[in-house]
């Protein structure tokens, strides 16, 4: 079912430049989808407007069938949240605490629920013993974490990460995309739309939403997209890991057919 719809949208920060030209996207309620393009390709923009944050210069964004404008942004608003790259620029208690109860506070859940709401999202996802920190004290992975908490407190039907995972190392990486992956498996009609310049990252979203200088050139499945390797070389793009080297072990002879799962190919080459 159709969560988000935008229907030639178009946005410019001057009123003179388009960042975004004639954009139309719809989301079903449900998808994980991956928004991936150059630096100023307008990923960030795109994302921002998909959840009411920026509002469309011309075209309309539709949620749940409703055109939404000024007067009507809190229906989005309020089933939607967004975890950006550094954590630090959202976080806006003195505690973990206190950031997790700032979207509470918002929706006004009364004081005497809060607590059990607060316990249960920071246990799910591992924060719990931090609650009483600042969160600027805490590592990376701990922020997003805390930020992730502070979102799925307020039950939202959508989660934008914008470059959630650029400023992480490698263990922070694979922690947070665990969570992300475990967080959909247990919320199927979660719908996640990933901001990322990271390709192992999109190859493992629903959809590939490709775009070079703010239209969209490529929308499709991740095999599909990551099928146009030359083209996506010449926006400046890559292709995931695991495409290149099916690729390698295909023109090699290793093995007779494309094989997606690592585990399985290794399988498939110590034969």
């Amino acid at each position: 079912m159709e969560i988000l719809k935008l229907n030639n949208v178009s946005y410019s920060y001057n009123k003179k430049v388009n960042v975004l030209t004639d954009i139309n996207l719809t989301i079903n309620a449900g998808e994980d989808i991956a928004i991936i393009g150059h630096n100023g390709s307008g990923k960030s923009t795109l994302g921002k407007i998909l959840i009411s944050l920026l509002k469309p210069r011309s075209g309309t964004l539709s949620f749940n069938g409703t055109i939404i404008d000024n007067k009507n942004d809190s229906l989005i608003r309020a089933k939607s949240g967004i975890v950006f790259q550094n954590p630090d620029n959202q976080f806006i208690g003195v505690t973990v605490r206190d950031d997790i109860a700032f979207g509470l506070e918002n929706k006004c859940i009364p004081h005497e629920k809060m607590d059990a709401i607060i316990n249960e999202y920071s246990s799910k996802m591992g924060v719990n013993q931090l609650l009483d920190k600042a969160p600027e004290s805490l590592s990376g992975g701990q922020k997003q974490r805390v930020a992730l908490a502070g979102i799925l407190a307020m039950l939202p039907d959508i989660i934008v990460f914008d470059e959630a995972l650029a400023m992480l190392d490698p263990k922070g990486k694979k922690e947070i995309s665990d969570l992300i992956k475990d967080i959909k498996k247990n919320n199927p009609s979660l719908t996640i739309i990933r901001i990322t310049h990271d390709l192992d990252e999109a190859f493992n979203s629903d959809k590939v939403v490709v775009l070079s200088k703010g239209k969209i050139i490529f929308n499709d499945t991740p095999i599909n997209v990551f099928k146009h390797d030359a083209e996506l070389k010449e926006l400046g793009l890559d292709i995931p890991f695991i495409v290149k080297l099916n690729q390698a072990l295909l023109s090699e002879g290793l093995i007779s057919e494309v094989d997606y799962d690592f585990h399985s190919l290794a399988k498939k080459i110590c034969k």
